[in-house]
This record gives C-alpha cells, sequence and structure tokens, in this order.
C-alpha cells in the first residue's frame, strides 16, 4: 500500500526529504509523446523503403530521448528537501510557505508546485535555495501545507520527473481584522483611567468616522488615500495608556465579526504603542506592548474556540 500511497502525496514524511531513485517518477510530456512517435515513424519509413540514413536518423532520435530520460531522472536525484516554514497570515491572505531544497551538485529547472502555486530555480551544489508556495486561507484557525509536487523536464523538455511531498508544516490563520471597527468602549480602560476628547489634546487615542463639523486639519489623509474612507483623527487626553480588550465588549455580535473587531483593535493598540490586555471567556493574555504581545493576542484570537 505504501506506493501509491506515496505516489500520491498521503504518506506525511519527516525532515529532510531525499530524492533517491524509489520515489522518482518518469513519464514523457506531450512533446516527448510525439517526439517518440516521430522516432517510431522513421524506424517504420527506413525499413520499409530500406533506407539506411532514415534508420541512423530514427536511432539517433531514440537515443536522444534515452539520454533525456536519463538526465530528467539525474536532476532530481539526490534533491532534499530541508525545511518548510511559513509566517502567520490574515483570513483571505494567501499563505507564503518556503520549502529549503539542497541538492549535492549543481541542478537546472526544478520546479515546485501547489495547483497554481509554482516557482522554478535552480540549485546550487551544497546551497540551500528557497522555493515559495502559495496557499490561500479561507479562514482562521491553523493551516497545514497540502502535499505539493517537485519536478524537472530539464533538459529538452521530451520526459517529466516528479516526486510528491508531504511534510508537517503548518502555520496561524489571523482573523481577518474589521476594516473600519468603532471606538473601543470606555470599558476597554482599565479601572481607574479616563479619557475626555478635547480640543488641542496632543495624544492620538485614534480613528473615527469624519462628521461635519470636523476639523479639516484632523483628517488622517494617509488612510483616505489606502481606502478612500475619510477619517478623522481621535485625540483623547489619558491618564494612562492600558487597555483591556475582553470579548464581552463586543455583545451582539457573532463570535467571527467579534473576533474581527477585537482584531482591529489590537492592531490599532499596536500601531499607536499603547499597553493592552486580552480576554476571551477563561483565556487571557497578560498586559504588554511591542510585537511579541501583538502576536500573542492574535494567536489567541486564532486558536479562540467557545
Amino acid at each position: 500500500m505504501r506506493f501509491p500511497a506515496l505516489f500520491l502525496g498521503r504518506v506525511q514524511e519527516s525532515l529532510p526529504v531525499v530524492f533517491d531513485r524509489k520515489r522518482i517518477y518518469t513519464l514523457p510530456t506531450r512533446f516527448g509523446f510525439f517526439f517518440g512517435l516521430v522516432a517510431l515513424l522513421c524506424v517504420f519509413g527506413g525499413l520499409n523503403y530500406n533506407n539506411n540514413v532514415v534508420l541512423i536518423l530514427a536511432f539517433l532520435v531514440a537515443a536522444l530521448g534515452f539520454v533525456s530520460l536519463l538526465y530528467a531522472f539525474l536532476n532530481l536525484r539526490g534533491v532534499r528537501v530541508l525545511s518548510v516554514h511559513a509566517d502567520p497570515v490574515f483570513a483571505g491572505e494567501k499563505a507564503r510557505f518556503i520549502a529549503q531544497l539542497e541538492a549535492p551538485t549543481a541542478r537546472d529547472s526544478v520546479v515546485a508546485e501547489w495547483r497554481q502555486s509554482a516557482e522554478v530555480g535552480g540549485l546550487h551544489a551544497a546551497l540551500a535555495t528557497p522555493f515559495a508556495l502559495e496557499i490561500p486561507s479561507l479562514h482562521r484557525g491553523t493551516l497545514d501545507l497540502p502535499a505539493f509536487r517537485i519536478w524537472t523536464d530539464y533538459p529538452f523538455g521530451l520526459f517529466y520527473a516528479w516526486s510528491h511531498v508531504r511534510v508537517h508544516a503548518r502555520t496561524l490563520v489571523y482573523p481577518k481584522p474589521e476594516r473600519e471597527p468603532p471606538q473601543w468602549p470606555d470599558a476597554a480602560l482599565e479601572s481607574g483611567e479616563t479619557s475626555s476628547r478635547q480640543q488641542g489634546d496632543d495624544d492620538l487615542f485614534g480613528l473615527t468616522r469624519f462628521q461635519p463639523g470636523d476639523r479639516a486639519q484632523r483628517i488622517s489623509w494617509a488612510v483616505y488615500a489606502r481606502n478612500d474612507a475619510l477619517m478623522v483623527k481621535d485625540f483623547r487626553r489619558t491618564q494612562t495608556q492600558r487597555l483591556r480588550f475582553d470579548l464581552a465588549q463586543t455583545l451582539g455580535l457573532a463570535l467571527e465579526p467579534a473576533l474581527a473587531r477585537l482584531c482591529a483593535w489590537i492592531l490599532l493598540a499596536d500601531r499607536l504603542g499603547l499597553a493592552y490586555s486580552l480576554k476571551l471567556g477563561a483565556e487571557s493574555v497578560p498586559l504588554g506592548t511591542g510585537v511579541a504581545q501583538r502576536e500573542r493576542c492574535l494567536a489567541s484570537l486564532a486558536l479562540y474556540s467557545p
């Protein structure tokens, strides 16, 4: 049962994956079939008309085909998949899995492919070369890399040599942030903090929708250039810049829209350099700032299950 399973890429393997003679499969390409048909017609024609020149041509064509078959096989033999990794993405984006390939000698025209995502490149001797595979993410959670192919039709495109690879590679998919979230509620401010919207304050608190009567000087033209939405900079005075985001602050929303709003608030708080924490039911992320805090909170949103 292992042969068909490995042939179809259904067996998950551990890294590194080495392409040896037992796992490389070879078939003629469309051009290769036509090439073989021409060689066969030359043989029949030479025998029928007793033409030695045509027979020599047929044997040369056949020899060229066998050389192409051998070189296509050898171009993959010894190739190793060393590692596969991907950075987290937001739902709806394409996860970019990077496969590191290595070969003992230089190789040409090696292709890493998954459906419509493919990258062609050469391998240098004993030097890892990255190949990217873009996998679409449909919803939050985790995204596993499906089985993909490493193939080549080197040197003449007559034969197609390939091998399926299925390894354990996974990345996180964060919720897609709400595009224009409302300002976080005052309940998000930790107890003891105050906030008031006053003209002339210097602390940027966030962005709100433009309302008639808002000052033109406070319009965020950078946001308008990106998505044609008029947003106004909201300046507030706060004694401390600490926020506590809680799933309970999104009452009235279904789970996925609520997580999308929390995601947008976390990204905004991170851009403003504010300290914040997150509470999702019984799970919580303590107060913090910076990239590590943002990734912890987004990971909690991605993996949250009520």
